[in-house]
């Protein structure tokens, strides 16, 4: 995960990152992808991921924010995410893979190995 978001990320980093998954391998990507005085937020972390956060990382800035339901206003973040895609700055694309729905089992995979290209499997 660390190795895609810094062939993606701007120098410096990136003004917003976003984790839906939770594993704590993805907040340290996450910290190192975001710049200075930006934010990570998170959806899915629990006590059960081992995730922990080094306070002193958060001195240049960087704010952390949890998310829950009710947090985005779907009318505005939309169309903003659609906006920053087209322009090059959410590069969701090369993030995810697409499987076919004739391989359910190579998608599941595929994404349980952590050595593994696919963070978040889609069906297409």
């Amino acid at each position: 995960m660390s190795r895609r978001l810094s062939e993606t990320w701007r120098p410096g980093g990136v003004e917003y990152v976003l984790d839906t998954s939770g594993p704590k391998e993805n907040l340290d990507a996450g910290l190192a992808a975001t710049a200075r005085m930006r934010r990570f937020g998170f959806v899915a972390f629990n006590d059960h991921s081992g995730a922990v956060v080094d306070a002193f990382r958060l001195m240049v800035g960087q704010q952390l924010q949890g998310i829950i339901q009710g947090d985005a206003v779907s009318a505005l973040m939309i169309p903003e995410l659609i906006g920053l895609y087209r322009s090059g700055g959410f590069p969701f694309d090369c993030l995810i893979t697409f499987y076919d729905w004739s391989w359910p089992k190579r998608a599941r995979t595929a994404a349980r190995v952590t050595s593994s290209s696919t963070h978040r499997p889609l069906r297409s």
